[in-house]
């Protein structure tokens, strides 16, 4: 499963996405984040809550939520 699973991710990322595959067990400096292109291209989009101003929410786990109540 694991490795279907990181077939799924490069397949997405690297192919598609023409992203770099970096393996690192450590936090980088932005150096290789930037040749990875993550930097440039990888971005959390965020919503905001109509009914309170001062709650945002990463708009993917938002969704998540909505999806798994639905389901």
């Amino acid at each position: 499963m694991k490795a279907n699973l990181l077939q799924l991710w490069r397949r997405h990322f690297v192919m598609e996405e023409n992203l770099f595959e970096i393996e690192d067990t450590c936090i980088m400096s932005e150096q290789p984040l930037k040749a990875s292109g993550h930097v440039d291209r990888f971005t959390d989009l965020m919503v905001k809550d109509l009914k309170d101003a001062t709650k945002f929410y990463r708009a993917d786990k938002l969704l998540e939520e909505v999806m798994e109540k639905l389901m």
